[in-house]
């Protein structure tokens, strides 16, 4: 007889806490049915749960982003965005061979004509100096056909699509979402919502626990804005720190026609990390200024360990409608991940009716999905003057998927580091485009009960190392499709022979799977060493690069917007954005 796994959602009142999900296994306990037993045990090591809740919001205050005062440039010790480093995340500096799965070697970055790779615009961005001497950068980007946002650790900037700064620009975090001056905002994300025209900023208070949310009220990013803020302790059910958090959207909810906004964060306590926590917030609302209340998952957990770094889905395309917003993680903090047991699967998450109609309750599932190869924590990169290992080493973070993932024509995109599997001490990374299914319950209701994903394509960019030079790593990617299905990934990368730098790699959806097709450009060259140490002792480099998309009005070419952090000729951190496209048929 085999195990039949049995999903059930359980509906619960306001502020309630409940099970979402749950495994029953249906097998007897004879010595013949022992196969069907060990499947039970394979189930159940796979189940996924979650809890719920609600909660309310006040109404916005509002702010004109252009009428605050620019940060004047600030030269002296950095200033630290503070971070809960996991134990994985030292792995680096003991510079253990790395074990796992096999992965084709992979060309460096190049500079020059590239015959698959479209070249790209480049245009500075802002730096440490220019806000405020936070360290890391952290990277957001939101972009429409007019405007492009860069919001970093402590600042947001407004340019022209041709990389020029309006004037009184970058501005303050702090000051933007009225947060106290002495407190640490940052850890940024950004979105721009097609179909309202508006912008969408979210980023933390480290010093007082918060979130921060601001939506501008029209197109324009310059002008008035509504800002909230969201305690990280919500009706007294989630205390605790939010670290990391991750942002997406959907287009339509059938509770609010407008959609929702999909923040989800990290939460740890003073024990380490804890759980994962999932916002679903209205977006009409939001929109007009107004309170709200919104539902939330928390305690995300699979095989009964706590999952993070849940990413949701960032629905780009006006014209796309999923049925459900979905979420994907990796394996991270609680599996290990090591060098001696790499990990290897995705878990994908679905929550249908996030913004429900009155009197009814959101409903999420999930599915751990398997990987043609596994993954462990990246080591510290190397970089002129420092081997991977030693402290100036660039920390490369973790195994978590660090950047936005987006939905488009049907798939998810996203990337997350990875150590090298052969034994060197250098890291590249693995892109997954992932197309996911679901189900209706068995009484045919509109509650969805089961999830499951097909890998379209997987590329394990630099797990075998990189042709040519033992010691350099590329990390923190960030994947951007079109409307088509191409890709741009961006991404850091340095070695003993260069500095840490932005180089960004493009993939035609017509071209085979499982490998980019050349090494793509650079974007930024980093130009000294950087060496800026934090208080728990890493050379922390910014967490995540960025990327958006710009495809509108419809008979424009899609085009890829990226961004990503190099060090300048004083060894603080810069940025550079970049935009290119497929703009011609006879390209490959």
């Amino acid at each position: 007889m085999k195990t039949k796994i049995l999903l059930i959602a359980v509906v619960i009142g306001l502020g309630g806490v409940a099970v979402l999900m749950g495994t029953t296994g249906v097998f007897a306990k004879s010595a013949a049915h022992a196969a069907a037993g060990a499947q039970d045990q394979e189930s159940a090591a796979t189940a996924v749960t979650a809890e719920h809740g609600e909660a309310s919001v006040g109404p916005a205050r509002e702010v004109v982003l252009d009428a605050l005062p620019q940060i004047a440039p600030r030269i002296g010790p950095p200033r630290e965005i503070p971070d809960h480093p996991e134990a994985g995340e030292m792995e680096g500096y003991q510079n253990k061979p790395i074990a796992g799965a096999v992965g084709e070697p992979s060309p460096p970055p190049q500079i020059g004509n590239q015959e698959q790779t479209p070249g790209a615009s480049v245009f500075n961005g802002e730096g440490e100096v220019a806000c405020n001497n936070y360290i890391p950068s952290d990277h957001a980007l939101a972009t429409s056909s007019s405007y492009v946002v860069q919001v970093l650790n402590d600042c947001i900037t407004v340019y022209n699509t041709s990389g020029k700064v309006f004037s009184g620009f970058p501005k303050s975090l702090n000051t933007f979402f009225g947060a106290p001056s002495g407190d640490a905002v940052g850890d940024p994300r950004a979105l721009f919502d097609w179909r309202q025209s508006r912008f969408i900023v979210v980023a933390e208070d480290f010093t007082a626990h918060n979130l921060h949310l601001g939506v501008s009220q029209t197109s324009n990013p310059t002008g008035a804005w509504w800002l909230y803020t969201l305690s990280g302790t919500v009706n007294g059910q989630l205390p605790g720190s939010p670290d990391f958090p991750m942002v997406g959207q959907t287009e339509q909810e059938n509770g609010d026609s407008d959609g929702g906004i999909y923040l989800s964060y990290d939460r740890f306590s003073s024990n380490g990390f804890q759980d994962n926590v999932v916002w679903i917030l209205p977006k009409s609302p939001i929109y007009s200024g107004g309170g709200f209340s919104f539902h939330y998952f928390f305690n995300l957990t699979l095989g009964g360990k706590t999952v993070d770094h849940v990413q949701p889905a960032n629905v780009m395309s006006r014209q796309d409608r999923p049925r459900v917003e979905f979420l994907i993680n990796t394996l991270d903090f609680n599996f290990g991940c090591s060098s001696s047991s790499p990990c290897k699967g995705l878990v994908l998450w679905t929550i249908y009716d996030g913004v429900p109609s009155s009197g009814t309750n959101p409903t999420l599932s999930g599915k751990l999905i398997n990987t043609a190869n596994s993954y462990t924590y990246p080591v510290t990169a190397a970089q002129p003057g420092a081997a991977s290992g030693t402290q100036c080493a660039i920390n490369t973070g973790n195994a978590g998927i660090s950047s936005t993932v987006h939905w488009s024509a049907g798939d998810l995109y996203l990337a997350a580091s990875t150590a090298a599997h052969n034994g060197q001490a250098s890291d590249g990374f693995i892109y997954w485009q992932v197309h996911p299914y679901v189900t209706n319950n068995s009484s045919g209701a509109a509650v969805l009960a089961s999830t499951a994903g097909t890998i379209r394509n997987e590329i394990c960019w630099g797990c075998n190392g990189f042709s040519g030079n033992s010691t350099l790593s590329e990390y923190y990617p960030a994947v951007q499709p079109d409307d088509e299905g191409n890709v741009t990934v961006v991404y850091n990368f340095s070695s003993n022979g260069n500095y840490p730098s932005t180089a960004y790699v493009s993939l035609r959806t017509t071209q085979p799977t499982g490998a980019f097709p050349d090494g793509g450009f650079s974007l930024a060259n980093g130009q000294a060493k950087y060496c800026q140490i934090d208080s728990v002792g890493r050379n922390r480099w910014g967490d995540y690069t960025a990327n958006s998309p710009f495809g509108t009005p419809l008979a424009t070419i899609p085009t890829f917007w990226f961004a990503g952090q190099h060090s300048d000729a004083n060894g603080r951190w810069a940025t550079n954005f970049g935009q290119n496209a497929f703009t011609s048929d006879v390209q490959p």
